[in-house]
């Protein structure tokens, strides 16, 4: 079946649209069973937390009989579309249909499916009752779902920050303009610059990337803008063509462009502004056809008025502007990222290790100075470090050598709250406890914590005590 003809603007609305539904349970899990996405209405309807529920396997809820039966495990096992009415151990009763998304090779790469709740759409159930004879009426509501998930390749996000960054960078992205990708380091600025080239007519054509941080001046300019034999000593005989008309027809990403020497920023204008580049010791233009994506974690407002950056340049790189978050402000893509990174890292290390939902919680609360990159990294070290199947809190706790006390029992963020006239032994005694708090959770008995916090028994049970712990 073909799904409807629509741009890629109605598919990114439609995508936000069906998620955020108040009505209809969505979950797609991979090629095993395990969860990666659920939306806010599942989690209502099944009462488990969306955080208990990213990484976990249907398979466990039916040995654990938590549910009777699971669509998306009998999809994998037969490879096509199924409907079921599945029993909660609560007593609920639920209609749930699983949709199988295949790839060239015919084997599963995702399910979907979609729950229904009896008691909250008495209205629906007629339409629920008439699947088994018309199910394709349902499929094409969320085809276009389907579609955008499998487009969004490394880009793992449910946050709504997210979504609208991947909304606006496949909206411009075939309008051919330059594009300036800021944000901190690790946030995911060249995910995005992918997606720019990947969804415009010149996907077909180069992409070339260039670090403008990590070459010398000297050859960063020829790198870019090619030389002409005998233009310098050490030059290819023959002389070379620089990136910018390899580029032609493409794209090319300046990742860093905060770094580029000013000499070069006078250069790089003219061939935003003609299009043509000139190589070293040339006295000829060549006519070049060439998208700029620029990315940096510098303030470039900043380095225009330290003389640094051009502010022509900045205007002419900036027609739009795209701001990557850090993780601090998309924490509830934690979850999903840790699945993704796990997954990806149990396949290259030959491991099948799942982290814990207390170890998931843990690595929610902490800051990441790397953001995504930093998540990465440490994903990938708990995987290789990790003796057991199931990363532990304690060992992510351990991995990690610091700790996180700015937390609340639902994991969002608490400061140690200071109030007026408050003496310092007060502060400290507040800031003890939550110490004393967060190892007792992590480690339990009193002996580890002694050691831990290289202190004796003793004290440990005495201050215990004294905080009602």
């Amino acid at each position: 079946m073909k799904s409807h003809n629509l741009d890629k603007d109605t598919r990114a609305e439609l995508f936000d649209v069906l998620l955020e539904n108040s009505f209809i349970g969505i979950t797609i899990t991979d090629e095993k069973g395990e969860i990666v996405v659920v939306n806010e209405a599942q989690s209502r309807i099944t009462n488990i937390p969306i955080v208990e529920s990213i990484g976990a396997n249907m398979e466990s809820y039916v040995e654990s009989n938590y549910i009777s039966q699971s669509a998306s495990m009998q999809v994998i096992q037969d490879k096509k579309r199924v409907v079921i009415n599945q029993k909660l151990s609560a007593g609920k009763s639920h209609v749930v249909e699983g949709i199988p998304v295949m790839d060239d090779a015919d084997h599963i790469k995702y399910t979907v499916n979609f729950l229904l709740d009896e008691s909250e759409l008495e209205e629906a159930r007629q339409e629920i009752e008439t699947v088994s004879s018309d199910k394709e009426k349902l499929f094409n509501k969320y085809q276009e779902l389907l579609e955008i998930l499998n487009e969004q390749e490394d880009i793992i996000y449910q946050s709504k920050v997210m979504r609208d960054i991947v909304y606006l960078a496949s909206r411009v992205a075939d309008r051919d303009v330059a594009v300036l990708i800021t944000g901190p380091s690790g946030s995911g600025k060249e995910l995005i610059a992918n997606l720019l080239h990947e969804k415009s007519r010149r996907k077909t054509r180069p992409f070339v990337k260039i670090n403008c941080s990590a070459i010398p001046e000297q050859l960063l300019e020829s790198e870019l803008f090619g030389y002409e034999p005998g233009a310098f000593t050490g030059g290819a005989p023959k002389g070379k063509a620089g990136l910018l008309e390899y580029a032609d027809g493409g794209s090319i990403l300046l990742d860093e462009i905060g770094e580029m020497p000013m000499q070069l920023q006078a250069k790089l204008l003219r061939v935003l502004q003609d299009q043509q580049v000139r190589r070293i010791g040339s006295t000829k233009d060549i006519k070049v056809d060439v998208r700029i994506i620029a990315s940096t974690n510098a303030d470039l407002k900043k380095l225009i008025a330290e003389k640094k950056f051009r502010e022509d340049l900045y205007y002419r790189i900036n027609i739009v502007d795209i701001k990557m978050p850090g993780l601090d402000k998309r924490r509830e893509d934690i979850p999903l990222l840790i699945a993704h990174f796990e997954k990806r890292f149990n396949q290259k290390y030959d491991f099948n290790k799942k982290f814990s939902i207390d170890a998931i919680n843990y690595l929610m609360g902490l800051d990441y100075c790397g953001n995504v990159r930093e998540l990465q990294n440490i994903v990938e070290r708990l995987i290789v470090q990790s003796s057991n199947d199931v990363i532990t809190l304690e060992e992510a706790f351990a991995a990690m050598g610091i700790l996180t006390i700015e937390e609340d029992g639902e994991g969002g963020r608490e400061l140690i709250k200071v109030e007026e006239e408050m003496s310092l032994k007060k502060i400290m005694e507040q800031y003890e406890r939550k110490i004393l708090l967060h190892y007792k959770k992590v480690y339990g008995k009193g002996t580890v914590m002694a050691e831990k916090l290289k202190t004796d028994q003793a004290t440990i049970s005495r201050k215990l005590k004294k905080y009602g712990l």
